[in-house]
Order: C-alpha cells, then structure tokens, then sequence
C-alpha cells in the first residue's frame, strides 16, 4: 500500500511508530513497504516449492469396511423414523417409495419396536402402516413384529407384567392401555389378513384366556372372512361365543349390542 503523502512534512509528534525496515528514510515514499511486503510474498512462493511430506497410512482397528458402520445404520435409522412419523393415505406413495429405498436388514431389531410404538400411539388405528410392512417382503422383519404384537397382547391379557410407565398429560394410564389393547388387535388382524402372519395361535389365546368380550369382538370383526376359511374350528368357537354373550341378560347392554352386530357381520 503506498502512501498519498510525505511522513517527512507530518510534525513529529504525529509520525507513526519506527518499523523495522532496512532503510528508515525510504518511509516516506513506500520503497520500504513495498520492500518488506514483496519479501512475505517470496517467502510464501519459496514455501511451496518445498518437498511433499511422506506420509504413511495404517489400518486403524475401526476401519471401514463393507458393513454399514454404526453412525450410518443410525441415520438411517432416524430417517426412516421421520418418514414414518409423517405417514397417511394421502401420501402413501412417497413415502412408502422413500422407505424402500432406504430401508435395510441390519436396522430391523432396533426399528421394528419403534414402528410398533408410533402405531400404539395413534387415537385410532391406521392400516397404511400394515400395508407399507406388507409392501417390504421380508420374513424376519414380519416374525419381529409378529413377536412384539404377541408379547403387548400377553400384557393385555395379563399374563406378563406391563413395567412400562405411562406419562402422558391428557390421558390416564388406563386410558392409555385400552388404546394399546384395541390398536394393537387390530394391527394383528391386519397382518393376519394380508399374509403376513400365517398362525392363529395368538386368537386361540385370546379366546381361551380372556373373559373380555368386547376384546374379541374387535378380533373377530377384523379376521372373520379369512378365518371361517382357514381355521373353521376357532370360527366357530367365536360364532357359539356371539351367541352365548347375547342371550346371556346379566352382560351390559351396550356389550350385548356389539355382539349383535358381530352376528349380523359374521
């Protein structure tokens, strides 16, 4: 930068601080700036003429390899999270399109209890999330979620103890557990009918060990078709069930009536 004026006509208890410059006289017409600013520039250009600098690499003990590493199963993790939380019938499409092409076995154990929760979760039950499932033919991922339906309805029917704590601000924990109840028979009712589970164990448990009438009117409502064809015996153990339930005066009226609509159903 040079200056647009003489430091020697500046009175001197204005002059700027001495720099070390090799003649202090060349101030006043830049020669000295201009001196010390080309030796930076050649300094700098000298510095890239240097040699390169050998480096050796080894193999760390985490390196890379074919398998997806831990980081990136969790990202896809959380992406097919989002995509899933933003699910409907509307935009089934795209979603469903996104969610094949980033989905990967390695992530089923640890997502399948998470698609299980958001369907818990939701005030009624949406069957766009079973038809997406569905959509990835795969056996391990369809026997998980089979496996994690089977235990909620082993909560229900109180054969295991339900550790889990419930902390929602607008509903009781009953509340709470009679959605659960209900989401969940009828996710299991939609797997049943689509081919996704092949056993009628888990209705035999319901009809066995449980005295909740109303619960299995919601499993019968939901697999009747399907299973008056493939087990006749457990249809016709619900049908004589129906029957009992309405004619028996002393059940509440209102449970009585959803029997009568079974009957008609059926």
């Amino acid at each position: 930068v040079e200056l647009d004026y003489d430091l020697r006509h500046v009175p001197q208890t204005k002059r700027r601080p001495h720099n070390n410059y090799n003649d202090r006289n060349t101030i006043g017409n830049g020669s000295g700036r201009r001196n010390h600013h080309n030796n930076r520039r050649n300094n700098y250009r000298n510095q890239q003429h240097k040699p390169p600098v050998k480096i050796h690499l080894r193999v760390s003990e985490d390196a890379w390899s074919e398998n997806k590493d831990a980081g990136e199963l969790e990202k896809i993790e959380k992406s097919i999270v989002g995509l899933l939380n933003k699910l409907c019938p509307k935009n089934y499409d795209s979603i469903s399109e996104k969610f094949m092409e980033q989905m990967d076995d390695e992530i089923i154990d640890s997502l399948a209890p998470k698609i299980f929760m958001m369907i818990m979760k939701m005030l009624s039950y949406n069957e766009t999330y079973c038809r997406l499932l569905k959509l990835y033919d795969n056996k391990r991922f369809h026997e998980k979620m089979y496996e994690i339906c089977k235990n909620e309805n082993n909560i229900s029917l109180g054969l295991v103890e339900d550790t889990r704590e419930y902390t929602s601000l607008l509903e009781t924990p009953e509340t709470v557990k009679k959605r659960y109840k209900k989401n969940n028979i009828s996710f299991i009712g939609d797997m049943y009918n689509r081919g996704m589970i092949q056993t009628t164990e888990i209705f035999n448990d319901i009809i066995n060990k449980n005295d909740d009438v109303e619960y299995i009117c919601l499993m019968i409502r939901q697999i009747h078709k399907k299973l008056k064809s493939g087990d006749k015996f457990l249809y016709d153990k619900c049908v004589v069930i129906i029957g009992e339930t309405i004619a028996d005066k002393s059940i509440p009226f209102k449970v009585r009536c959803m029997c009568m609509d079974i009957r008609d159903l059926i």
